[in-house]
């Protein structure tokens, strides 16, 4: 057998399970809330110190990407995104031709702004025209996704993977 020294390493597999638990039964439950008193939990415990639990928040990165959510969000209040939407795929009739028009310009976007904020940008674009069209979303969010990623590593900012390593 072993024995127990510390309470530390069953608490943060306790707190572990049940944020996944209510993530799978509550999906109404607000991501952010669930895992700031997650973190609360660990750092209450003694688990994390203080400078620990709140040293994330502090990384660069991270507050890149943050920055950017938040002019992608912009964009999306003031209707640019629609705007940019309705030139990239107004008169867009097959599948094909909307990656064809897409590809270039997602590839271009997310070379110099972060992938992850060019895809939340797009997706409404995206869904939308898929439901005028009566078209799956999955059949161009994918490719959506991977022409970010090809535009994303051309450049160091382009990607938070080399946003990080950088």
């Amino acid at each position: 057998m072993f024995a127990v020294t510390s309470l530390q390493p069953f608490i943060a597999v306790g707190v572990t399970l049940a944020v996944f638990v209510i993530l799978q039964v509550r999906r109404g439950t607000p991501t952010d809330w669930l895992f700031l008193i997650a973190l609360m939990i660990v750092t209450l415990s003694g688990i994390l110190t203080p400078e620990e639990a709140l040293r994330g928040f502090a990384n660069q990165a991270m507050l890149t990407v943050a920055a950017l959510l938040a002019v992608t969000a912009g964009l999306r209040a003031t209707g640019v995104i629609d705007w940019i939407g309705r030139k990239l795929l107004g008169n867009v009739a097959t599948e094909k031709q909307a990656l064809g028009r897409l590809g270039p310009v997602l590839i271009a976007s997310s070379a110099f702004l972060l992938n992850t904020a060019v895809v939340a940008m797009m997706m409404p674009v995206i869904i939308d025209w898929c439901r005028r069209r009566n078209v799956s979303p999955a059949r161009l969010l994918l490719p959506l996704s991977y022409l970010a990623i090809l535009g994303g590593v051309c450049t160091l900012i382009g990607t938070s993977t080399t946003l990080v390593a950088n």
